[in-house]
């Protein structure tokens, strides 16, 4: 099943349909369906872009990114809410995220080449 998927003349074909299908999901008109699409697309080549270009093999990039993506996003979320306690929260899940990375880092930095995750 890898082989088949890592073809890029069968993965471009079914990222497009999903999107077309999520697309028109919330679209009441025709004009939100091609704005919904296009910011996709441009999700898409943006995401593309980062993997082949700069995550490359890397594994521990992969799941720093995830990280990173959830917490800014899930903070962000939350600092926009109009609830101070939610407000709170947000600004308390970006401290720990940010801590955590921080944690991380300094531990990766002390190990020696050899012995660093790929």
């Amino acid at each position: 099943v890898l082989r088949v998927l890592r073809r890029p003349a069968i993965i471009i074909p079914v990222i497009l349909c999903l999107g077309v299908a999520g697309s028109g999901m919330s679209a009441i008109h025709a004009g939100e369906f091609y704005l919904n699409l296009g910011q996709f697309i441009m999700q898409a080549v943006y995401g593309a872009f980062v993997i082949f270009f700069l995550l490359r093999d890397n594994a521990l990039a992969y799941l720093l990114l995830g990280f990173l993506s959830s917490t800014i996003e899930g903070s962000y979320r939350m600092m926009t809410q109009s609830a101070s306690l939610y407000q709170v929260h947000g600004l308390i899940w970006l401290v720990l995220g940010l801590a955590l990375l921080g944690v991380f880092w300094a531990r990766f930095r002390e190990l020696p080449s050899s012995q660093m995750p790929t």
